[in-house]
């Protein structure tokens, strides 16, 4: 109960409480994220994936007080736009050359000054810390969603990413931190709408515009925003529209509206952006990781790339 109210797994620390939480365990009414850390099976399973994560982090910094939790583990912890895919493992640093070691699920970084922040009860790098480290060390797709929503949030400035670009001069990724800096930008209202742009970026493609504003032709006086604009061979503008699951099945995105109205409300602001000749495309994340499908498709639109597909450099 104590563990569930401080949004922690609980911590097993003498035989007896492992002896006691195990026999439950087994029969199926806890569960066992990692070696010694038990959580309620419902409780548990109600929580979103970067909330299990977070909660198995809580615990370790319980166990381990020296460490700071940094990289994508505080990129969530921020609740910044971190992709699920790196949730695992969990990021930590420690002063100095000693204190702790990488292992199963668990990697470990070593810094001579490691300023930290809580967050909750976890203790994690400072912001612009965190978006640096996520960037020296994430594919620019994967890094400029994290550092688009940590501006929009106010949590860092566009400067202060200038400044973290100096520091980090000659690291291993400066480019890709160099690339978000240039490229960063608060309009963009979604993790997903970052991951499509940079990928977009990658490939070649060039941005013509964020959330540009048309009228809204059935509420006069009112405008609608375009997602990504892009920009065809004879200059005709497309609305790249990012689609994701969660529009149509989050209930915190769907306001309790059945999909059908949903689906009927995007034909109609569909049909309100094509009444301007603007071509309308739609992408979801998932799409966007297919080059070829996001090639073969923008061309269908006369949109092709004006620049060489960016070569990215895995960093460990």
């Amino acid at each position: 109960d104590e563990a569930e109210a401080r949004s922690m797994c609980a911590v097993v620390r003498s035989p007896a409480e492992s002896s006691a939480v195990s026999t439950r365990a087994s029969a199926g009414e806890l569960v066992r994220p990692r070696h010694g850390l038990f959580v309620r099976s419902d409780y548990w399973r109600a929580l979103m994936p970067e909330g299990q994560m977070l909660h198995v982090a809580k615990a370790l910094g319980h166990l381990h007080e020296p460490w700071v939790f940094s990289h994508a583990t505080a990129a969530f912890a921020y609740g910044l736009a971190a992709s699920y895919r790196h949730l695992d493992p969990i990021h930590y640093l420690v002063e100095g050359s000693t204190g702790g070691r990488s292992g199963r699920g668990i990697c470990r970084h070593s810094s001579h000054r490691a300023p930290s922040v809580l967050v909750g009860d976890l203790r994690v790098t400072t912001p612009l810390r965190t978006i640096a480290d996520c960037c020296l060390s994430l594919p620019f797709h994967d890094a400029l969603p994290i550092a688009d929503s940590a501006v929009r949030m106010g949590l860092v400035g566009t400067g202060g990413l200038e400044r973290a670009c100096a520091l980090a001069a000659g690291r291993r990724g400066i480019t890709t931190l160099r690339r978000v800096c240039e490229h960063v930008d608060p309009r963009a209202e979604s993790g997903g709408e970052s991951f499509v742009r940079a990928v977009l970026i990658e490939l070649g493609y060039e941005i013509f515009d964020l959330q540009l504003e048309v009228p809204d032709i059935e509420r006069p006086g009112k405008t609608r925003r375009l997602d990504i604009v892009l920009k065809r061979d004879d200059g005709r503008l497309v609305d790249l529209e990012v689609d994701g699951r969660g529009k149509y099945a989050d209930p915190g995105m769907t306001g309790g509206r059945e999909v059908v109205d949903i689906m009927m409300g995007e034909r109609r602001r569909e049909a309100g952006i094509t009444a301007f000749d603007i071509s309308v495309v739609r992408m979801s994340p998932g799409m966007a990781r297919n080059e070829d499908l996001v090639r073969s498709r923008l061309a269908i639109y006369g949109v092709h790339p004006r620049a060489p597909r960016w070569k990215w450099e895995r960093v460990e």
